[in-house]
């Protein structure tokens, strides 16, 4: 399921002047969201900070390198620009009970914003989630399952779960929650405010489940929709080397719908380790449709690039990964 907007209707009541207008946050980008009622479940997220790496881009030869900061959403994660929306649409459909499976950053985010809208949450929990993570679901008085193995087996349970008890499943993945990509896709507008509407010769996706990479991807060609921009940015996704089922789809030039699983999880990198990312197929199409590239990381340059101090003798302390 994907959502379609009438761009020439949206263009008759929105325009860069009324943006530069507006306070920052994904709600600023109403028009482009997908309520059909007054409902806003928000905590303030969305409107971080675009900041120049100058000696990052020097080291690594580019002049104008840039890193999109996440980490001051609410809950600390990009999951919020989802949730809002998510949790919002809940709301607006009338549930008093959501659930989500999830390794940590989702879960946290869903009992965040369940708790603000005064909804009860359940959060699906495997038992390889980090301790922390499952320390900050419950704080929001979310009801935690804690489950043997995977989150594919977290998944499985909650499917069971919301289609027995009638739960409202706001899992991240765009085809059962088609909402959280709308909220995600608001990144991309920022960016494009944030550079005075340059766009980026490129984008660098950290993927997991292949959401992000699908709405910053949507979240541009909205704005080129609008007449906004002339031109869109190459879009880079990027896995690491112990479970890249989407890096190996694009050199094996394999169609969208024929991503192999892949078969072991090996990698420090937990929060992007998707066996078969479930949004695999629409990241994939914008790879391609962008003219973009994949690249998969050893966890030997993950560790190199997060610890390890550089030839310009500054330690390098750069998450690309944005939770």
């Amino acid at each position: 399921m994907s959502l379609v907007y009438d761009y020439d209707l949206i263009a008759d009541r929105l325009s860069i002047d009324v943006l530069e207008k507006r306070t920052n946050g994904v709600w600023k980008y109403k028009e482009l969201l997908p309520m059909q009622s007054d409902v806003r479940i928000t905590l303030g997220e969305g409107g971080s900070r675009l900041v120049r790496c100058n000696r990052l881009g020097d080291l690594l030869g580019f002049k104008n390198l840039y890193v999109k900061d996440e980490t001051k959403n609410p809950t600390g994660s990009f999951k919020d620009r989802g949730m809002t929306i998510a949790i919002s649409k809940a709301r607006e459909f009338g549930a008093n009970t959501v659930a989500i499976a999830s390794t940590g950053s989702a879960g946290g985010s869903a009992s965040a914003y369940s708790a603000k809208g005064g909804m009860e949450c359940i959060v699906f929990v495997p038992s390889t989630a980090p301790f922390l993570k499952v320390v900050q679901i419950g704080v929001y008085g979310s009801r935690i399952i804690r489950t043997e193995g995977s989150l594919d087996g977290a998944c499985s349970l909650l499917e069971e779960a919301v289609r027995k008890f009638g739960w409202h499943d706001v899992t991240t993945s765009l085809k059962t929650n088609p909402w959280i990509g709308d909220g995600l896709k608001t990144a991309a507008y920022e960016t494009l405010e944030q550079l005075n509407w340059i766009v980026p010769d490129w984008v660098v996706i950290p993927v997991g489940s292949g959401s992000n990479l699908t709405s910053y991807w949507q979240g541009f060609k909205d704005f080129q929709s609008l007449g906004f921009l002339n031109e869109l940015p190459r879009m880079i996704a990027s896995q690491p080397s112990g479970i890249a089922p989407l890096i190996r789809a694009y050199k094996e030039h394999r169609r969208p719908d024929r991503i192999q699983p892949w078969i072991e999880r090996k990698t420090i990198a937990s929060g992007i380790g998707s066996l078969l990312p479930p949004d695999g197929d629409t990241a994939l199409l914008a790879i391609r449709e962008s003219n973009g590239t994949a690249a998969h990381v050893t966890d030997e340059k993950i560790l190199e690039a997060e610890y390890q101090p550089v030839k310009r003798g500054f330690l390098l302390n750069l998450l690309v990964h944005y939770h």
